[in-house]
């Protein structure tokens, strides 16, 4: 298995390429603040990046590769072995040169067909706070659930540590990130993959690693690109790898299916701050910075469905599981009707601005966490097109006007955690 400790890594691989059941939840990707000032517990903020020194930043673990579909093939190398072609699809729309791979992100390839789920049933009953977390660590930009929401799992870019709880707030497990520095850019995905142990995607300038929480152990990613931007992109066994630069503004996108092959990459001309990839794999969001533009674009059909202005400090992006919505988020909240690109409702009662967006997976709610210590839990119709304008959303406050980053809901919409500021996650239900 090219490297992977078989003992331990290799269970999590197969069952992908035999092909688990789907988790289909609209997903969307990681959210900057760098142009919102931070909390009073989280005054003093630092450019982890700047002056860094290459020798001391780089990050050297376990070798490791991701699985290939003909992993038995050791002939295979370079691009045939990752799904790459050497006459990649590619083209220019806007602000982005695109490449497609042999398996873009619509299709499910021979070795891993996506299961068919029910829809979850509607919930629209009110959140009630279940638990509470005090973790005591700032800068909780990120909070996730486990397969199964058996607990949750949260990184401190302050100390530099990953905290797994259960869902009673008992602690499971505390890892540091090896040769880490205060403030640094890195963002972990939860591998939804992976039934049997917890494993994160970590990804860092210095890398893309495996972590295995239950042995602590890092496992490096060797076709899994490095960067500052990991997420799971709503489609079973599809991630997303970004890497954002201020100097000058622009960035790089690229989705990589678990067997190693390439779905898709994006190299763009402007700083890619948010993206938001469609059910069906078949359309994508990019939220742009400076021209604060968000662009839709349909993979297929090589064409762009829309572009749009984004609220003011814009940095969210959203797409409703039924494709015909998306929500913007800066200075206010935004909703857009797809394909036509009409604003048909916003919000503009926020004290501070919106950090992260998320539509549940049968698309009844919509839940948005800002920087001025609240969440905010939208109730929407069931059929989405009927809406024109936003009901009072039910507010999940943390403690005064604490930033609140991130958000995670389970598939069915009864889970939902957040992290703050104030140090502390927690779990609500419904």
């Amino acid at each position: 298995m090219n490297g992977f400790r078989s003992s331990q890594f290799s269970p999590w691989l197969i069952s992908a390429l035999l092909g688990l059941s789907a988790t289909t939840a609209c997903t969307f990707g990681p959210r900057t603040g760098v142009l919102v000032p931070p909390t009073e517990e989280e005054s003093t903020v630092h450019d982890a990046r700047a002056e860094r020194e290459a020798e001391n930043d780089k990050f050297v673990g376990p070798k490791a590769e991701w699985v290939t579909e003909n992993d038995a093939d050791e002939g295979a190398s370079g691009a045939e072995s990752n799904g790459e072609k050497n006459d990649a699809d590619t083209f220019e729309l806007g602000w982005a040169k695109i490449s497609l791979g042999e398996r873009p992100p619509w299709l499910s390839g021979k070795t891993n067909e996506f299961a068919k789920e029910s829809t979850p049933a509607r919930v629209t009953s009110q959140w009630k706070l279940k638990k509470s977390i005090w973790v005591g660590q700032g800068y909780l930009g990120q909070a996730a659930f486990t397969p199964g929401e058996k607990g949750v799992v949260t990184l401190s870019t302050q100390s530099g540590e990953f905290y797994h709880y259960n869902l009673a707030g008992k602690l499971l497990k505390k890892i540091a990130l090896p040769d880490f520095e205060e403030f640094e850019d890195v963002e972990f995905a939860v591998l939804r993959e992976a039934t049997d142990r917890v494993q994160l995607i970590v990804t860092r300038e210095s890398g893309t690693s495996l972590l295995d929480l239950e042995s602590g152990k890092f496992d490096v990613l060797t076709q899994a690109p490095a960067g500052n931007v990991v997420d799971y992109s709503g489609r079973f066994g599809l991630y997303g790898f970004g890497n954002r630069s201020i100097s000058p503004q622009s960035g790089t996108l690229q989705f990589r299916w678990l067997t190693g092959e390439l779905a898709a990459s994006f190299t763009c001309k402007e700083r890619p701050d948010d993206w938001a990839l469609s059910a069906d794999g078949k359309t994508i969001a990019i939220q742009y910075y400076p021209s604060n533009q968000t662009q839709v674009v349909n993979l297929e059909t090589k064409k762009i469905v829309t572009t749009v202005t984004s609220p003011k400090w814009g940095g969210s992006v959203a797409l409703s599981p039924d494709g015909t919505m998306m929500a913007l988020g800066g200075e206010k909240l935004v909703l857009v009707r797809l394909p036509s690109g009409e604003v048909i409702a916003e919000d503009a009662a926020y004290e501070n601005n919106i950090h992260d967006i998320r539509f549940t997976t049968n698309g009844d709610t919509l839940i948005v966490s800002a920087y001025d210590g609240k969440a905010r839990s939208y109730t929407l119709p069931e059929d989405l097109k009927k809406l024109s304008a936003l009901p009072k959303p039910q507010a999940l406050a943390h403690s005064g006007s604490a930033n609140v980053y991130a958000i995670d809901l389970s598939r069915e919409g009864t889970h939902l955690v957040t992290s703050s500021g104030d140090k502390s996650l927690k779990i609500w239900t419904r």
